[in-house]
């Protein structure tokens, strides 16, 4: 990672196309989800498949955001979403290494339609918490956000 903007070590360029929140097309009023990705094992599965999982999830967002951890403390990935499948409709249409019956039935995957990293990553706030599981914003809360308390 390069100021804030991940790279793809081979070409050093952005993995993903980078772009402003205020950019982003959509009512203000969009449903945003919000969880947390450990960019060591977390980036490679976006990167791979366009997709985030396996998580619980009971409605689908309009976009979903990626927090990644440690040691970067950010949002920084938004993705629009295309559909909120079951693990078993995710792994009948990608190749995984890992064991299907590892993960629990509820559990789903989000695919995204297109996938953009933010140029201005929202930060860590005091209330660290709070990205210890699934967070629901709206893109207007999200494009005013400072850091991760105004979500």
């Amino acid at each position: 990672m390069r100021d804030d903007v991940i790279l793809n070590a081979e070409r050093d360029e952005p993995l993903f196309p980078v772009t402003e929140l205020s950019e982003v097309p959509g009512d203000d009023g969009a449903k945003v989800g919000v969880y947390a990705c450990d960019f060591e094992r977390g980036m490679p599965f976006v990167y791979e498949h366009e997709a985030w999982g396996f998580i619980r999830i009971a409605s689908q967002p309009d976009y979903f955001c990626l927090y990644l951890n440690r040691p970067y403390q950010q949002v920084q990935l938004i993705g629009k979403v295309a559909e909120v499948v079951s693990k078993d409709e995710f792994f009948s249409q990608h190749d995984l290494s890992r064991d299907p019956e590892e993960i629990a039935d509820e559990k789903k995957a989000i695919q995204f339609e297109s996938i953009q990293q933010l140029s201005t990553p929202i930060s860590l706030g005091e209330e660290s918490s709070r990205m210890q599981g699934l967070l629901y914003t709206t893109l207007s809360d999200l494009r005013s956000a400072s850091t991760t308390d105004d979500l």
